[in-house]
């Protein structure tokens, strides 16, 4: 007999009285299941635990009848219901209960169940079979004197070594119901003959299929090779080549065809394989015009999955002793962060440059987080944290390297790795709450980071305005009109021209300030102040309004600052600047004091030109500039339309490169040709940086001079390609840095008379070159800190004020200004009065850049977001004591200020801190003497060494003092502001001309943050060195 484990739910399914039904027993014997184990464990007790014995004990007779070696199912007689019957009525059936209870090894595994049966045959008997249950129930699957099997299914069952079951009465033969060997036999010839011919029919159909499939491949490779023959002619192939681009446009990887690049090369055709446009690696420069958005997508995907890739190769190639693997630690996460930046970069450069979709707008915030979370999983790493330690130990630890290390340290800390491992100085290790608000608050600030630039954006362009009369012009300049004009044709006005309109102003830079100066209606010119000083203020509610953003962005940066141990944000940031929160608030603090006393006598001027003029009302801060510009006519007799003939753009590019090659002995030389393929306009320029004496190649730049409205983000900057780089060198060398320089001029005419300039604009062109110097410059081995890369950032404007103060020089002066037409110099006593108009009036507009910064400064440092007063209120209140001017209500210039950027944040001073170190430096150079050129020469070459050569790898302070020989001295700012009066009343009662010593009285230590016993903490068993190696006379202040 055999032993059938049923669930306790079909136990009742079949029972003495019930007449077995075919398909109730085919049902029980597809529902075979272990017992569930709960249930085969339970107490039996009551009237529950009767009916489990009385179902137990059915289902125990059935089987011992199905197994009896008379059934017909194991060739014996015929199935016989009173067989059945009677095998019901047996009472050893149900007498074992304990057979159940053998299957408990099975039991655990509800999905499975197993069964003993016997070999058939008229040896197979009752006790066979019992044998085979008690054996079977124990070894799963041995037979038992050669006349039992066991069979399973399952997990339980496999592992058990039970043979696969297959129920006989799948077959649903009817012989099982009927009774009888007639009855099987029919069913089974019936069955044989139906599946040969089952069998035949499918193999005949196989054939077919197979058959047409061939002829179907061999039809459709015959196809492709005559379209393949019969595309020879180019111009065939190159439409269709045309029109599988656009369609590759709209459905991404779909392609049929390689199109062609502008430089005649095959794009791949899917960017899921081969090489994406985005990350190519062959080209020197990335191929600006032939990246889409496609590749955007794909290109970061496979950035991310790289990055989280080499962060955990990094870690396990990194040796034990962690002093030895600075190339296995540094050298890979110097990769990983530049392969990362390179490719925002070149996404950020597409969106403000190239191609501002709406497509790229998106790409760009893609870029942003993709950019984000690579930093965020990085600075995760806390393993990393061991090796910086030892790197900072170490006595053969370079400067350079420290500073990499020491500012890597501070961004894992300032990205809370120490709060949830417990690697901190400041705080304890915080709970797993704590740390998931520290999270929410840091994606909070990206996110509002966000926003706070697109509203900007989006309320600027909306506050263009048209104008179609003439008399509401009156007073502009005919540039102006001109620029105007065009903006009108680009926005749809294709009749607009300078002389009849209609005419759509803009609020940038390139547009107000002209407005501003020269407009001769107050109304109009109260009425382009105003809209430029609300811009994404809209009463404090609505779309594009940065009020809220303000509030909680101050808010999230306190909270955030607090959680890693900071007293506030300002304190976090200052870790990463020059100078001190102290020493910032004293310089801050000195200038109001100097500039007020100028801003007054500058004020009563102006109203008194204004009385002369005809105004009746006050001066206010939008007649400040019309007034200013009035009273230059009238004290010097210059004119801006006159100065403008000679400064056309191509004369001030020459006088620029005629600077860098008097201050450093390089050269500018034109080599469009070689960059071809990444030139995404035609009126981009392309230029390599040479030394002038031994030719030898020192860096490259794109210029990208002339504004195009409504595909260029107006301004001037520096776009960075790629810094100076050993590990991403080849065989010819070392990586040279590269970058693009963006200025906003206005396009040649349509006759080819090239661009004028204003010289405000002369100004703004050599402080961006000036701002390049940094990355074009640097020879810093160390990838992490080449260019601007680890400069703090109140020093990173110095090399650009040092050439935009060299554009007011007379030397420089004399050498680029040609009459655009006859080519006449300018006359001697213009270029000097040029350089007395540098320092007219400062003293209002410096004050007003003072006001600014500390308005920054008090916000990060003091603003309390619980108090009783607004940040609108706090910011009005601070301006109000830097103004000579009553400061107006309705202007919120702070909700368009740049309170977004973690670099700048606090560090608005950083601007004029940056102008103070160039006016002492270039008080160096008039020290050697101006018209020296060998001694202009010998300074400049100085100052590229101890400056700018190092990028981030030198203290700031350390390069600025061995480049003057001495501490930076502020009365060469003031002087260089030309606010000094000795007959001035100062306020606070300091002489005005003394110098500010008193700023650096502080020593703080470069990243004495990490020092053990230091002011701010450390990690408690470090132990630095900061002799800084080869430097005697080191001291990094920070």
């Amino acid at each position: 007999m055999a032993t059938i484990h049923t669930p306790p739910a079909m136990g009742g399914a079949l029972s003495v009285a019930d007449p077995l039904r075919p398909h109730r027993l085919r049902r029980h014997w597809r529902s075979c299941r272990v017992i569930n184990s709960a249930a085969a464990n339970a107490p039996i007790g009551g009237g529950i635990g009767a009916l489990a014995w009385v179902v137990l004990a059915l289902v125990a007779l059935v089987v011992a009848l199905a197994i009896s070696p008379d059934s017909a199912l194991w060739g014996g007689p015929a199935w016989s219901w009173r067989s059945l019957r009677g095998a019901c009525a047996s009472p050893a059936a149900s007498r074992d209960p304990s057979a159940f209870a053998r299957c408990s090894p099975l039991r655990r595994d509800p999905g499975s169940w197993w069964l003993v049966l016997p070999l058939g045959g008229p040896t197979a008997g009752p006790a066979a079979a019992s044998s085979a249950i008690s054996a079977g129930a124990a070894a799963f699957g041995s037979s038992v004197g050669g006349s039992a099997v066991a069979f399973g299914q399952g997990r339980a069952a496999t592992a058990a070594g039970l043979r696969p079951w297959q129920s006989p009465l799948a077959t649903r033969s009817p012989s099982l119901w009927r009774g009888g060997d007639s009855g099987s036999a029919a069913t089974a010839a019936v069955t044989r003959r139906s599946k040969a011919t089952t069998a035949e029919a499918k193999a005949k159909n196989r054939a077919k299929s197979e058959a047409a499939q061939k002829r179907n491949m061999e039809s459709h490779k015959a196809g492709q090779q005559a379209m393949k023959d019969w595309l020879t002619d180019r111009t065939v192939k190159a439409r269709q080549q045309q029109d599988a681009y656009r369609s590759w446009r709209k459905h991404g990887a779909n392609w049929k065809v390689d199109p062609v690049l502008q430089n005649g090369e095959i794009l791949v055709r899917n960017v899921n394989h081969g090489p994406n446009l985005l990350l190519f690696e062959d080209s020197e420069f990335p191929r600006y015009s032939d990246i889409r958005f496609e590749h955007i997508y794909r290109g970061f995907r496979s950035v991310s999955m790289d990055q989280s890739r080499d962060l955990e190769m990094a870690l396990l190639n990194a040796p034990w002793d962690a002093r030895q693997s600075w190339p296995l630690i540094m050298e890979p996460l110097e990769l990983m962060i530049d392969k990362v930046d390179k490719v925002v970069r070149t996404v950020m450069f597409l969106k403000d440059v190239v191609s501002p979709s709406s497509n790229m707008f998106e790409a760009s915030k893609l870029a942003l987080e993709i950019q984000y979370d690579c930093r965020k999983r990085m600075h995760r790493f806390e393993n990393f944290l061991p090796h910086f330690k030892a790197f900072l130990e170490a006595p053969d630890t370079s400067q350079a390297q420290r500073r990499c290390v020491a500012s890597l340290m501070l961004q894992f800390e300032h990205d809370g790795v120490q709060l949830f491992e417990g690697f901190g100085h400041r705080v304890e290790k915080i709970t797993a709450d704590e740390f998931l608000q520290f999270l929410r608050t840091r994606n909070h600030l990206f996110n509002i980071s966000q926003e706070w630039d697109l509203n900007i954006r989006r309320d600027m362009k909306e506050k263009n305005f048209l104008l179609r009369q003439q008399d509401e012009i009156q007073g502009l300049p005919r540039y102006v009109l001109e620029d105007a004009a065009a903006a009108a044709v680009e926005a749809g006005y294709p009749k607009a021209n300078p002389e009849k309109g209609p005419w759509l102003f803009s609020h940038d830079d390139a547009m107000l300030e002209p407005m501003l100066k020269h407009a001769t209606g107050r109304t109009f010119r109260e009425y382009v102040y105003g809209q430029r000083k609300r811009v994404a203020f809209l009463g404090g509610v609505g779309v594009n309004d940065n009020t809220e953003a303000l509030r909680t962005m101050l808010e999230l940066r306190l909270n955030y600052s607090s959680l890693i141990g900071y007293p506030s944000y300002a304190d976090m940031s200052f870790q990463l600047q020059m100078a001190t929160k102290m020493q910032a608030y004293a310089f801050l603090g000195r200038l109001r004091r100097e500039s007020l006393a100028a801003a007054r006598r500058e004020l009563s001027e102006l109203r008194a030109a204004a009385r002369a003029g005809g105004q009746e009302d006050d001066v206010d801060y939008f007649d400040v500039a019309y007034w200013r510009e009035r009273l230059i006519e009238q004290r010097f007799g210059l004119r801006e339309a006159y100065v403008r003939e000679f400064f056309s753009f191509p004369n001030v590019l020459e006088g620029v490169f005629g600077l860098l090659r008097r201050l450093f002995g390089v050269e500018a030389v034109p080599a469009d040709g070689e960059a071809k393929g990444s030139l995404w306009h035609d009126s981009v320029r392309f230029f390599r940086l040479r030394d002038a004496a031994t030719g030898e190649r020192i860096a490259s730049f794109f210029v990208d001079a002339y504004r195009r409205r409504g595909s260029k983000q107006p301004g001037f900057w520096v776009h960075n390609i790629h810094d100076y780089s050993v590990l991403r060198g080849d065989a010819r060398g070392p990586r040279l840095p590269a970058v693009s320089i963006i200025l906003d001029l206005a396009p040649p005419g349509a006759d080819g008379r090239p661009p004028l300039l204003t010289m405000s604009e002369v100004a703004k062109v050599f402080h961006t070159f000036g701002s390049s110097l940094r990355h074009l410059l640097c020879r810093q081995p160390e990838g992490l800190v080449a260019g601007i890369q680890g400069v703090e950032s109140d020093a990173l404007s110095l090399a650009g004020h040092l050439l935009e103060r060299f554009a007011w020089e007379e030397s420089t002066l004399r050498s680029m200004s040609r009459h655009v037409e006859t080519g006449d110099p300018l006359p001697e006593a213009a270029i000097q009065t040029l350089a007395m108009v540098r320092t007219f009036h400062n003293g209002m507009r410096v004050l007003k850049r003072t006001a600014l910064a500390q308005i920054d400064l008090d916000l990060h440092a003091q603003y309390d977001p619980t108090g009783s007063m607004t940040v609108i209120e706090v910011a009005q209140a601070i301006e109000a004591e830097f103004s000579v001017i009553p400061p107006r209500v309705e202007d919120h210039d702070i909700c368009s200020m740049a309170f977004n950027d973690d670099t700048k944040a606090s560090a608005m001073y950083g601007d004029l801190w940056g102008e103070a170190l160039a006016a002492d430096a270039f008080s160096e150079f008039e020290a050697a003497g101006l018209d020296d050129d060998e001694a202009v020469a010998r300074v400049g070459q100085k100052f590229w060494e101890e400056v700018l050569l190092h990028g981030g790898g030198r203290s700031p302070t350390l390069a600025f003092r061995r480049f003057l020989g001495r501490p930076p001295m502020f009365a060469a700012f003031l002087a260089h502001l030309g606010i000094l009066d000795e007959d001035a009343d100062d306020e606070g009662g300091d002489s005005a001309s003394g110098d500010y010593e008193d700023v650096y009285d502080e020593d703080d230590d470069d990243f004495v943050e990490f020092e053990a016993g230091g002011v701010r903490g450390g990690f408690e068993d470090a132990e630095f060195d900061y002799d800084g190696g080869d430097d005697e006379d080191a001291e990094f202040d920070y």
